[in-house]
């Protein structure tokens, strides 16, 4: 992966420096996505709706005519529900995602009036997870963790450590990482500019496993919708 980065931005720095027109933009908007999870012994996949915002800008650079490439870099939060399983016992809690997004997408502006544009655009996300972490209350006595007593824990579930109320780490006995860091997705989609105004709809799947533990496949569809100004 850090080999098609490098390539990537090394062609982006290359058109930077041999084209007279670029422009920024920036935008904030929604995101919805859905996490299917799918198991190597047949088991039924689980589904986990994810939804938050995003935040961030791109910087378009000419190529000729109307096409160009907009290198990018945003931030996503999502929240949903999780469920973790160890030894036996299903715990349930809020989920929170902080992510590092760089869009690096080809584009087509077709000129549907003085003021008016219709984006066509695709290409890869590098997606880079900052925090992943999974709030659990623990209402009762559970077997297998005696040291786990009535209160809120906080799970990271990048190292699989887990802190209780008083962001002391736990010794649970699995403490092994859930999720993966890094994934790239790809995708593309439709944006309107009228003046400086954008209007923004995207589409991205991801290319690897979120998941590290054995057996299991995660897999995400996300969506977003967002509002932009250029300068």
């Amino acid at each position: 992966m850090k080999k098609i980065l490098a390539t990537i931005l090394a062609a982006t720095a290359l058109f930077a420096g041999t084209n007279a027109y670029a422009q920024f933009s920036a935008g904030i908007g929604w995101i919805n996505s859905t996490e299917i999870t799918r198991y190597t012994n047949g088991s039924t996949p689980d589904r986990a709706n994810l939804n938050g915002l995003y935040l961030g800008g791109q910087y378009n650079l000419e190529i000729v005519g109307n096409l160009g490439v907009a290198p990018g870099l945003y931030m996503g939060a999502l929240f949903g529900q999780d469920e973790v399983i160890s030894k036996g016992v299903t715990f349930r809690g809020n989920y929170r995602e902080v992510a590092l997004n760089v869009p690096v997408n080809l584009n087509y502006a077709f000129e549907l009036g003085s003021v008016v544009k219709l984006i066509i655009y695709a290409g890869p996300v590098f997606n880079l997870g900052l925090t992943s972490k999974t709030a659990i209350e623990v209402r009762e006595d559970l077997p297998g963790f005696p040291q786990l007593t009535t209160g809120k824990y906080t799970l990271d579930n990048f190292n699989g450590q887990l802190k209780d109320p008083r962001g002391n780490k736990i010794d649970w006995g699995n403490n092994d990482a859930y999720r993966n860091r890094v994934n790239l997705l790809l995708g593309g989609g439709l944006g309107v500019q009228i003046g400086d105004f954008q209007i923004i709809f995207g589409y991205n799947h991801s290319v690897f496993n979120y998941s590290r533990i054995d057996g299991e496949n995660a897999g995400r569809s996300q969506f977003k919708l967002g509002l932009g100004i250029s300068f």
